[in-house]
């Protein structure tokens, strides 16, 4: 298990936990005192204790040009990088629309 860095809560970027879901599902608590988030799996909570809580660096960057983002998990950065080739989709939809509608000269 992860040792957590005193006093260090590093700000959340993810998923709030779901009103809907059964409390009881969730045995394994965050052990920083500020924290204390409950989560159904073991894995979950280092990944939860790692990424928010130790001064674990971000070691993965987006290689895409002028982005640059930084990620301390590869996960994270594949997600990210299909943002933008959500992008270049949407770029390429718009480029066909615009060369179709085109008046003729």
């Amino acid at each position: 298990m992860p040792v957590p860095v005193p006093g260090l809560t590093k700000k959340i970027r993810g998923r709030l936990i779901p009103l809907s879901d059964d409390p009881s599902r969730r045995k394994w608590e965050c052990p920083v005192e500020d924290c204390k988030r409950p989560f159904v799996r073991q894995e979950h909570l280092k990944r939860h204790i790692n990424s928010i809580h130790t001064n674990k660096k971000c070691e993965f960057m987006c290689p895409v040009e002028g982005c640059g983002k930084l990620f301390s998990r590869m996960d994270n950065l594949k997600m990210h990088k299909r943002s933008h080739d959500n992008a270049d989709d949407s770029d390429q939809l718009l480029l066909a629309e615009l060369i179709r509608t085109a008046p003729l000269i």
